[in-house]
């Protein structure tokens, strides 16, 4: 299902809303629904998802970045801060166990959350050796990706009552986890996009790849996974049916993520399948007939969270397809990867959700 174009509440800089690198800079790995071993995916997928993205390992401050030309690469704005703005000078980024400065960034001219940044080919480390394809096609509803990310592991369970009266209980329905410690892994999920997300403000046009985190029982992948802080930047990548690579087709955003287990109580940042039960402030939200929550129109015309609706619980990767126009004129043109390659801000209140469309 498409999602209609989302208003100003939906934007990043409006209502609470949070970046996922801009809580835990430090924080290392996805968080799975199977299991909360934290050294679970922490070596490259093999089989039908073996070449999905792990192959270009890299490093950009505590994140990831991926080079799209010999001489550019893309990361998440967010995370970049004030490099080579104004006096501020760059930094380094690491790519097949190589480190290259960098020398320019370009923002996304439409306001959106993704930075190129350059490197000089000439300077001694060169060129980069081979870089990532781009998914080009506006086609994503409904495709399986793979997701890359550095964010927090899986901590205690969340468990709500069956009908929702009260606010927790060690033997209530599992609505999902809190975000729990930091292992310093790169870890490796999957999901499927449910919708693409359109955010306009004043300045800003912004496009989404969308994604619901469901039990593999009820739809969800063998190695279904969503985000936490830390994951910014991390790599999505879809397989292009047509010569079977798989492609970059968005960078990590942000999730909805954070709500209170008593009304008014502090807020607590959950990896969640269903919020139904939890508290946005005072206003208990009422899902509690099943597990996976669906978009429901009646959002575009009513005030953030109210307590009668169903409640958003998706993950937001910015949508590569939408600017590669952009990324064209800022780097040197792509060329095929390399054979051996073939063989790698907390967002919260936003007042919409998406329910899995999945073959059974």
């Amino acid at each position: 299902m498409k999602l209609p174009a989302l208003d100003n509440d939906f934007c990043r800089w409006s209502k609470g809303l949070l970046l996922l690198g801009l809580c835990l800079p430090n924080a290392h790995a996805v968080i799975l629904y199977s299991t909360g071993d934290p050294s679970a995916n922490t070596t490259a997928p093999t089989g039908p998802l073996a070449n999905s993205g792990w192959q270009y390992e890299n490093t950009f401050l505590s994140y990831t970045g991926y080079p799209i030309s010999p001489d550019s690469f893309v990361v998440s704005k967010h995370i970049v801060g004030s490099y080579h703005q104004g006096s501020t000078g760059g930094t380094t980024f690491t790519y097949m166990g190589v480190t290259y400065d960098t020398v320019g960034r370009y923002d996304d001219p439409s306001g959106g959350d993704l930075t190129v940044l350059k490197i000089n080919p000439a300077a001694p480390a060169g060129a980069f050796p081979s870089f990532v394809p781009l998914y080009r096609k506006n086609d994503e509803t409904g495709q399986n990706f793979v997701v890359l990310g550095r964010g927090l592991e899986r901590g205690a369970a969340v468990n709500i009552p069956a009908d929702g009266t009260t606010a927790g209980s060690p033997n209530g329905t599992l609505r999902g986890w809190e975000w729990g410690g930091n292992s310093g892994v790169q870890r490796w999920g999957e999901n499927t996009v449910d919708a693409i997300g359109i955010a306009n403000s004043p300045g800003v046009h912004e496009e989404f790849l969308l994604a619901t985190f469901t039990p593999p029982a009820q739809g969800g992948l063998p190695n279904e996974a969503t985000l936490a802080a830390g994951d910014s930047s991390g790599g999505v990548f879809i397989k292009d049916t047509a010569d079977g690579i798989w492609k970059l087709a968005a960078l990590n955003t942000g999730v909805v993520a954070s709500f209170s287990t008593t009304s008014g109580g502090a807020a607590v940042n959950m990896a969640l399948i269903d919020a139904g039960g939890l508290f946005v402030g005072p206003n208990q939200l009422q899902d509690t007939t099943g597990l996976d929550l669906f978009f429901n129109a009646a959002f575009q015309s009513t005030t953030l969270f109210d307590p009668n609706l169903k409640t958003p619980v998706v993950s937001l990767h910015t949508r590569i397809s939408s600017l590669t126009t952009w990324l064209d004129s800022v780097t040197v043109p792509e060329s095929a990867p390399s054979p051996a390659l073939l063989g790698a801000a907390l967002l919260v209140g936003a007042g919409w959700l998406v329910r899995r469309q999945r073959a059974a």
